[in-house]
């Protein structure tokens, strides 16, 4: 027997090897997709083959749906209906505004309690913005909402609102530990033998109850840590703690420099966002320095020396004004109160090199995106890549990736839009601060005029290492 759920504008018919909750999911997305494309947005991408590979819940009766009610309304569980506008995002409002919310309202037993409902609503931009499609917001796969609810949960409209002019906001730290607390919930099982029991119950009683065994096998220990993406190559990696110093600066003291209207600083908090929602990052070990000034920045270089170990990982990243001066060759960062008449205040390419070589890290990457950056490089020649990836982790590295060569960048940085992007859609278990840069590098030279550097940082104590992204599982 099928299962027909009626819900707000007709009946739904979900495959009937589905759980509930994607029942509720697929009933959602027939009303959606079958609005006015003129005046509403859809956006399902529809893969059969990821769609069947998507894990079953246990049945609840044995290839039979005869315990359960003919037919079902959860309309009294559903938020009232929202607008997702032009943008192609049904897929997170049908996963989570919709199935999420009804799920919730169901547990809680809130049926035909509007108000309450509505109030707890989740977001659908929470999930969508993070498995759009494109940048355009045109379309989105359920495999990977449903994903990502199980990874991080699902936050609550009130803590990320929808927003129909954009996709492109993601959640700050705060929003992913709201979410947390809505993590689709797992039967934990213990090693061995469990014995399971699963009692239905409908709105008039009638109950089954079916009891089964799952056999957990004990884990296995295996010694060798990671493996990168070429087949048979098995990588000793031995990272520990990642470490980052974030500085954005905006706003000048000097009325002779140009303000740059928020951007570095709002960059600075992005980064910050992106490192520690989606890789190795932990918030403790990340210090974001907004509108600093030059004696800031070196304490917090200082204050470093005694954290990080020859074992951790460093990232630096600077965004804001720089400058080279051709007579006297040097180049170097301007913090919110330097002095532009007399040069004072300001943070020298040569500190800089002085404060990183001082850092006892096993692997630092500084990033700056900044006018003149790429003048920290001795020389702007690329370095020859190892080819033996086990021995690129294993060695040291002091490697810089810039905006720029001897270039004035645009305020608005193109250069911090494709990093940000790449980090946030990167799909690798690791990513290597070279295989980063080869991603940023073409889309930022065809839209400026200028071109992005990759390089060592002389004089630090590079030996040829690489520094790696390690992704949140």
């Amino acid at each position: 027997m099928n299962l027909y759920i009626s819900f707000l504008f007709g009946n739904c018919k979900p495959a009937k090897n589905k759980n509930l909750l994607w029942a509720y999911l697929l009933c959602l997305l027939y009303t959606t997709i079958n609005a006015q494309e003129q005046r509403f947005g859809t956006g399902l991408k529809f893969d059969e083959s990821l769609y069947n590979k998507i894990p079953q819940s246990v049945p609840l009766v044995t290839r039979s749906f005869t315990a359960l009610p003919k037919a079902y309304s959860i309309k009294g569980y559903a938020p009232t209906p929202g607008n997702q506008r032009s943008q192609g995002v049904c897929v997170g409002w049908a996963s989570v505004y919709g199935a999420r919310t009804i799920a919730n309202a169901v547990k809680n037993n809130w049926k035909h309690n509007t108000a309450k409902i509505n109030q707890n609503t989740f977001s659908p931009a929470f999930v969508y913005n993070q498995i759009r499609y494109n940048e355009k917001c045109q379309g989105a796969f359920i495999e990977n909402a449903m994903k990502l609810m199980n990874s991080y949960g699902a936050a609550k409209m009130s803590d990320f609102t929808y927003d129909y002019t954009t996709c492109l906001k993601t959640p700050n730290t705060y929003v992913y530990n709201k979410a947390k607390n809505h993590n689709t919930p797992n039967v934990p099982l213990k090693y061995g033998v469990n014995e399971l029991e699963v009692k239905a119950t409908d709105l008039k009683q009638a109950s089954s109850t079916k009891r089964f065994t799952i056999k957990r096998k004990s884990a296995e220990t295996n010694n060798t840590i990671v493996t990168n993406n070429t087949p048979n190559v098995k990588i000793d990696v031995g990272f520990c703690k990642y470490y980052a110093l974030i500085i954005g600066v905006s706003n000048y003291e000097d009325k002779n420099i140009v303000d740059l209207n928020g951007e570095p600083t709002k960059d600075a908090q992005a980064l910050a966002d992106v490192l520690i929602a989606k890789y190795g990052f932990d918030t403790t070990n990340v210090t974001i320095l907004k509108n600093p000034t030059d004696s800031q920045i070196n304490r917090s270089f200082y204050q470093l020396r005694k954290k990080v170990s020859k074992t951790d990982n460093l990232l630096v990243f600077y965004a804001g004004h720089g400058n080279y001066d051709d007579a006297s060759e040097r180049g170097y960062w301007m913090p919110s109160n330097a002095n532009m008449e007399f040069e004072d205040n300001i943070i020298l390419n040569t500190t800089i090199v002085s404060h990183i070589k001082a850092i006892n890290s096993k692997h630092t990457l500084l990033i700056a995106d900044a006018c003149f950056s790429g003048s920290i490089f001795k020389s702007r020649s690329y370095i020859q890549e190892e080819k033996n990836a086990k021995r690129k982790y294993a060695l040291t590295s002091r490697k810089a990736i810039t905006s720029g060569t001897l270039k004035t960048v645009p305020n608005k940085s193109v250069f911090i839009k494709y990093l940000l992007k790449r980090l946030h859609e990167n799909q690798d278990s690791y990513l290597s601060a070279r295989k980063l840069f080869d991603r940023i590098e073409e889309p930022v030279m065809n839209n400026i005029s200028n071109t992005p550097q990759r390089g060592v940082i002389h004089g630090a104590g590079d030996e040829g290492g690489v520094f790696i992204f390690i992704k949140k599982i």
